[in-house]
C-alpha cells in the first residue's frame, strides 16, 4: 500500500502526547511501549509518538523519547513493530525544544534569537546547519527501525515555530526578517528529512496557524497561509494542525464565514491530507469536524481515558468516558504515575 493509500483510509490518529514515561537517557520504557501500543489496538489508523528530541540539547523534559543516536534504534525499532503489529502505523514525531529545552538538561537552550523568552541564546549558523542534519538522521533511523513516517514538529513554540514567528525571530541574516527568511529554516528541515528517507515514507509536518493560547512567537494567519501553500513544492504529505479546537474561526478574523479549518484546507495541495486536533469527545463531533474538511482527526485527551475509542465511542455508539477521571482509571488505560502526576497540572484532568 502507498504511502497515499495509507493517509487517505486513515481517519483517526493518536495525537502526539508529552508523557514524561521514557527512561532518563531516552531510550523506551515499557510504561512508553504500554502506552502507544494499547491504543494502537484501540482502532487508532495511525499512532503518533510524543515528542522525540534529534539533537541532544534539544531535550524538552525528563522522560523524552530521544532519536538523536543510533543507540535509540533498538527501543525505536520495538515500539514501531509493537503499533504495526497492532494494525496501526507508527509515526515519530521528531523536533528540537529550542527556547523551550529544559536548561537543567541541556544548559543554555538555543533559540532562534536571544533573550525573547528569557535566557536563551541566539544559534549560531553552525548550529543551524546541524540541526538540519540532525532532522535528517532522526528521520532516516526511524524508517530503519520499521516506522511508517515522521511529523516534522513546528508548532506550539518549539524551535521551527520560533523562527516562524516575529515577536521569537529579530534575526539580521538570512534567517531573519521576511517570511521567506523565517521559513528557512522549516524548508531546510523538510527538505533534510525527504533526502534522508525513500518516497515510500510519509512525511509530516504539525503547524500552529496562530499563537496558541500558551506561548506566543508571533505567527498570524497570513503568514501560516503562505507557508502552508509553500509546503506544496516540498513533497509534504499531511499538515496536522495544532489548533486546540477545530470548529473555531481564526482569531484574526472571529466573525469570518468560514471556520479555521476550511480556510487551511482551501491553502493546501489536493494530495496533502489535513489533520487536526482539538475538542473531539464524540462521535457527532467527529462527524462535523469530517464536514469541515479535515481528512485525519487526531485525538489527545478523549484518546487518554478511552484507549479504544475509535471501536468503541466511533464505530459501536458507546457514550465516552469524560473528565476528570479517577487516579485508578488511569492506571487501567496504561497510564503510569509520572504521566498521571503531569496529567494534574490540567485542573480538570485528574479527580
Amino acid at each position: 500500500m502507498s504511502k497515499y493509500e495509507v493517509l487517505k483510509q486513515s481517519r483517526f490518529s493518536l495525537a502526539p502526547l508529552t508523557n514524561l514515561q521514557s527512561h532518563e537517557d531516552g531510550t523506551l520504557s515499557e510504561e512508553e511501549y504500554n502506552w502507544l501500543v494499547s491504543r494502537a489496538q484501540g482502532g487508532f489508523d495511525l499512532t503518533i509518538s510524543c515528542a522525540s528530541h534529534v539533537s541532544k540539547d534539544g531535550q524538552g523534559w525528563p522522560g523524552e523519547l530521544a532519536c538523536y543516536d543510533d543507540k535509540f534504534t533498538p527501543g525505536l525499532k520495538r515500539l514501531a513493530d509493537g503499533i504495526q503489529k497492532a494494525g496501526s502505523h507508527g509515526i515519530l514525531q521528531i523536533f528540537h525544544g529550542g527556547a523551550f529545552a529544559d536548561p537543567t538538561l541541556v544548559g543554555t537552550p538555543m533559540s532562534s534569537s536571544a533573550g525573547w523568552n528569557g535566557n536563551e541564546r541566539e544559534a549560531t549558523l553552525d548550529e543551524l546547519d546541524q540541526l538540519v542534519v540532525d532532522f535528517g538522521q532522526a528521520a532516516r533511523r526511524a524508517q530503519q527501525a520499521g516506522w511508517s513516517g515522521v511529523e516534522i514538529h513546528g508548532a506550539n513554540g518549539y524551535i521551527l515555530s520560533q523562527f516562524l514567528g516575529t515577536i521569537s525571530n529579530q534575526r539580521k541574516d538570512l534567517y531573519g526578517g521576511s517570511l521567506e527568511n523565517r521559513f528557512r529554516l522549516l524548508n531546510r528541515v523538510v527538505e533534510s528529512v525527504k533526502a534522508a528517507v525513500d518516497e515510500s515514507f510519509i512525511v509530516g509536518v504539525r503547524l500552529s496557524p496562530e499563537d496558541g493560547f500558551r506561548r506566543k512567537v508571533g505567527i498570524v494567519l497570513e503568514d501560516s497561509l503562505q507557508v502552508i501553500a509553500g509546503f506544496k513544492d516540498l513533497g509534504v504529505d499531511y499538515i496536522h494542525i495544532s489548533a486546540w479546537d477545530v470548529f473555531k474561526k481564526p482569531n484574526e478574523y472571529p466573525h469570518h464565514e468560514k471556520t479555521l479549518m476550511e480556510i487551511l484546507k482551501e491553502a493546501m495541495a489536493p494530495r496533502t491530507f489535513l489533520m487536526a486536533a482539538g475538542g473531539i469527545w464524540t462521535k457527532e463531533d467527529a462527524e462535523k469536524a469530517f464536514s469541515l474538511g479535515i481528512d485525519i482527526l487526531a485525538l489527545g485527551k478523549a484518546a487518554i481515558v478511552n484507549p479504544s475509542w475509535v471501536q468503541e465511542v466511533y464505530n459501536h455508539g458507546k457514550e465516552p468516558q469524560k473528565l476528570p477521571v479517577s487516579e485508578s482509571l488511569l492506571r487501567d488505560v496504561h497510564v503510569s504515575q509520572k504521566f498521571a502526576d503531569y496529567l494534574r497540572n490540567f485542573p480538570e484532568f485528574v479527580k
